[in-house]
């Protein structure tokens, strides 16, 4: 088996030395050259014929025993960047966890022997997009009954499979004798009657727990039959509420500069991997290791600057409408509505407005 060795040879006639090669019929692969050396690539046997003439440095051989002391001297070496190549072949394609996220005990074991099934377990390698989607659409068939919406996420080394049950309500049963009755005080203000007898009329008071419609179908004052009442009254309803707003809001701007740095979270506990350059600033995080409960994330902070502002009277006022329907619960959707509102007393503490109002609303004042 022919050697090959690189050698370094000096020469000061070059014309002359590629004639000596050509009468030789020695072939060499030039390497590099200048003006007084060559370095070129050239069989062991060729090197023979022509180390009497020239001035020739070895620089490697080429053969078996070469290449296996080389590799036994840094043997260390080499096996680290085989170890290396190794773990992150792990890193990126090894599962060591599928977490579910689901309250349901019941329908929490059934799907993770359905995963399993599908390969979706503990040590096993990652499954690609198209075969998760594939997984997933039999998941949602399987357990139409059970699943409204179900998503199959990878997080690092785990999978996490986040769900939404669907919920089976039953028609509720009718009853078949019921009345309405009034749940706070309140002067009526309108009367919808879909079933029944109204007992009330438009501005008239009642008391919690007052009948407003009756389940009973009269026809001289005699009862001929008993339903169970439908309707809605809605009446004007009183509160007293104190109500606190801020006069001031902060404004975040973003100045456009960004650092780059590296987290490590162990348990509870977050550590940056070095010292922030940004005083200022907001963090956005992405995982990118998850191995046995700790995390490596690579966390973009953007600089910014916020600044304390004080808001118009317009939103004050507007602020103050809001906190009032909060606080009264006012469901819009069923048209109740604000009627009145007096300010009894207002003043400033702490850079906030505290009011205490007088408010009158009209609201849905019947339940079955």
């Amino acid at each position: 088996m022919n050697k090959f060795i690189v050698v370094t040879i000096n020469v000061y006639n070059k014309n002359n030395f590629y004639l000596k090669l050509l009468e030789k019929n020695i072939n060499i692969k030039v390497i590099s050259e200048d003006s007084k050396t060559i370095k070129c690539l050239i069989k062991e046997k060729d090197y023979q014929k022509i180390k009497y003439y020239y001035d020739i440095k070895i620089n490697k051989k080429f053969d078996i025993n070469t290449i296996l002391k080389y590799l036994t001297n840094n043997i260390i070496f080499y096996s680290a960047i085989v170890f290396g190549i190794i773990i992150y072949f792990l890193f990126t394609n090894l599962v060591i966890d599928v977490k579910v996220m689901c309250s349901n005990e019941e329908l929490l074991t059934k799907l993770i022997k359905s995963l399993d099934t599908y390969g979706i377990k503990r040590l096993t390698f990652k499954k690609d997009y198209t075969t998760i989607e594939e997984i997933k659409n039999k998941l949602l068939e399987e357990y139409h009954d059970n699943i409204e919406w179900l998503e199959i996420s990878l997080d690092g080394m785990q999978y996490i499979v986040n769900l939404e049950e669907r919920i089976m309500t039953k028609e509720e049963e009718k009853k078949d004798y019921c009345n309405i009755y009034a749940t706070t005080d309140a002067i009526v203000t309108k009367v919808l009657v879909n079933r029944g007898t109204s007992l009330i009329n438009e501005f008239s008071y009642v008391r919690k727990g007052d009948t407003l419609i009756s389940g009973d179908i009269k026809l001289n004052e005699e009862i001929k039959s008993s339903v169970c009442a439908e309707g809605t009254v809605y009446g004007e309803v009183w509160y007293e509420l104190s109500i606190s707003v801020p006069k001031t809001y902060e404004e975040t701007i973003y100045t456009g500069k960004n650092r780059y740095n590296l987290e490590l979270e162990i348990g509870n506990n977050d550590y940056l991997i070095f010292k922030s350059r940004l005083e200022n600033k907001v963090s956005e995080k992405k995982v990118i290791l998850s191995l046995l409960g700790k995390k490596l994330y690579l966390v973009k902070e953007r600089e910014v600057v916020v600044t304390t502002k004080n808001y118009s009277e317009e939103d004050i006022t507007k602020r103050i409408d809001e906190a009032i329907e909060q606080a009264i619960n006012l469901n819009e959707d069923e048209k109740e509505r604000i009627l009145y509102k007096k300010v009894l007393k207002k003043y400033e503490f702490d850079s906030k407005i505290n009011i205490e109002v007088f408010v009158s609303a009209e609201r849905i004042i019947s339940s079955t």
